[in-house]
């Protein structure tokens, strides 16, 4: 028979007399299995990728999607900017699809007018706008902004692919990869982007309610509308779009049996939300934009429901009788690259070199 000897468990670290094994009992055996397992285990979830969490965020805020740069309806961003100076609202939820990016679909392009370059410069420029009125700007991917992301084979990051529009990521602006964000407001809101197209307004939210129990705002279909869940108890609607369809080349030369877009975005303020629709029989715009208000802003709503400066009416009367002066050519100044300039330039190249293999 094996001698007793004087040992150490290689578990709990004390001294027992043993005949050779590790551990001074059946109790430290499978404490020391179960943890070795459990290590194991973190290894292999450490080989993950982590995906970054989605936002949940506090507070009244506009509620937009669906921009499409460049292809905004002007007039629709510049009542967006109004309304929310008018209740002063520094914060914005931007639900999906903030840049077009056609020139990198998996389809034929078909506005040959617009390249690369023009989209992202142009976000760089509307961001830079938008940042003079808000303090915190919140954006979680749609499929058309994840078309940038899926060129570099998903490896091109949500921070690195907003410092190619903006040098104010982690400060003004926040950008996750999720396709929507929770809104705690007095209720729970959940702003989504889905993956599911319906071509009923508001049949995707309705569900995602029934589905999540909360209300449900939901971008990507380009409707718009509001409604309550099959319970009666939570609101669910689409939130419209801020692109102008008719500078998109597919809805203008193509029949479809598709509903034309809505123009709109929301506001969440106190826990009830706001829609804002370009359609006249939804909004108001006299009632929620009044003219003094407007005009301290030197602003002016014209017959036509259009915010315009005021100095414009003026000189529109005095341009119809002034001569026409011949166009004198400017002479080109030398260009300031920005930081985020200077990333897109390095992301054109390698693009190209992927085209070329």
């Amino acid at each position: 028979m094996p001698s007793l000897k004087k040992r150490v468990c290689d578990h709990c670290k004390r001294e027992y007399l043993g005949t050779g094994t590790k551990y001074c009992s059946r109790k430290c055996a499978r404490e020391a299995l179960n943890q070795t397992t459990y290590e194991k285990l973190q290894t292999l979830d450490n080989l993950a990728v982590k995906l970054d969490h989605f936002f949940e965020i506090e507070g009244d805020m506009i509620v937009s999607s669906d921009w499409h740069l460049p292809l905004i309806d002007v007039d629709m961003v510049m009542k967006l900017i109004m309304v929310a100076k008018k209740f002063n609202l520094k914060k914005m939820a931007l639900v999906g699809d903030f840049i077009n990016f056609e020139t990198i679909a998996h389809w034929d392009q078909e506005n040959m007018d617009i390249d690369l370059r023009m989209e992202l410069e142009s976000a760089e420029e509307l961001m830079d706008l938008l940042f003079d009125w808000f303090d915190e700007i919140y954006w979680c991917f749609g499929n058309h902004d994840d078309r940038l992301t899926r060129l570099f084979n998903f490896q091109l990051q949500p921070t690195e692919f907003g410092k190619l529009i903006s040098d104010q990521i982690g400060k003004k602006l926040f950008i996750s990869s999720h396709p929507y964000m929770i809104l705690n407001n007095g209720t729970k809101w959940r702003l989504t982007h889905p993956k599911n197209y319906s071509i009923l307004t508001n049949r995707v939210p309705t569900r995602l309610a029934d589905k999540y129990r909360c209300n449900v705002l939901g971008a990507h279909g380009h409707h718009q509308g509001i409604n309550f869940d099959t319970s009666g108890t939570d609101l669910c609607g689409d939130l419209g779009c801020l692109t102008d369809y008719q500078k998109t080349h597919y809805i203008m030369f193509k029949d479809t049996t598709h509903p034309i877009w809505n123009m709109g975005f929301g506001m969440i303020k106190n826990g009830t939300y706001y829609m804002f629709s370009a359609n006249h029989n939804a909004t108001d715009w006299d009632f929620w934009l009044d003219k003094d208000f407007l005009a301290q802003e030197g602003l002016v709503l014209n017959e036509e429901e259009k915010i315009v400066p005021i100095k414009n009416t003026t000189i529109k009367k005095v341009v119809k009788k002034a001569p026409v002066k011949p166009k004198v050519k400017e002479k080109t100044v030398g260009i300031v690259r920005t930081e985020a300039s200077i990333r897109r330039t390095m992301a054109m190249d390698s693009i190209k070199k992927k085209k070329k293999k």
